[in-house]
């Protein structure tokens, strides 16, 4: 097993336990390998599963912001 598999573990519980929302900004493409990622690992179960909810930021426009902002808590 790899050595750095207990602390992503724990680096991945904190997370799970502490947040809501996981936001990813990118823009022009830059945040298309955490989409590709997240769909990968995703499962039909997810909506049952405890975790942060992933968000994309990927558009400078500011009412697309005042969107994100106000399904999210900071």
């Amino acid at each position: 097993m790899n050595e750095e598999h207990p602390r992503i573990k724990e680096i991945a519980s904190f997370i799970q336990d502490e947040y809501s929302a996981f936001v990813v900004i990118g823009i022009g493409g830059s945040s298309l390998g955490a989409i590709a990622l997240r769909q990968a690992l995703s499962s039909p179960f997810d909506n049952y599963v405890q975790a942060p909810e992933v968000l994309f930021l990927e558009d400078v426009d500011p009412e697309y912001f005042t969107d994100l902002m106000d399904v999210i808590t900071l």
